[in-house]
């Protein structure tokens, strides 16, 4: 399992609405992070302000470069 203190200061951050870590089923060494966030610039302020050192921790549990990009919520999907 990977380290669980990025997440938290993820979720600490202004603006983060949720921050949750996903385990593949099949296989248990692949996760996804899913991040919600007030705006853009909520969550690129957050990356400058989290410690460097968090953020290297994080990148050694990695196998590859993280993957991301800003998606935007669909108004009456939910419905």
């Amino acid at each position: 399992m990977p380290s669980m203190r990025v997440i938290t200061d993820v979720r600490a951050a202004p603006g983060c609405r949720s921050c949750e870590l996903y385990e593949a089923v099949d296989d248990p060494e692949h996760f996804a992070v899913v991040e919600v966030w007030e705006t853009v610039e909520a969550h690129k302020a957050a990356g400058k302000a989290i410690a460097p050192a968090r953020l290297e921790e994080a990148m050694t549990l990695l196998a590859s470069p993280a993957v991301g990009t800003y998606f935007r919520h669909v108004a009456g999907a939910d419905a």
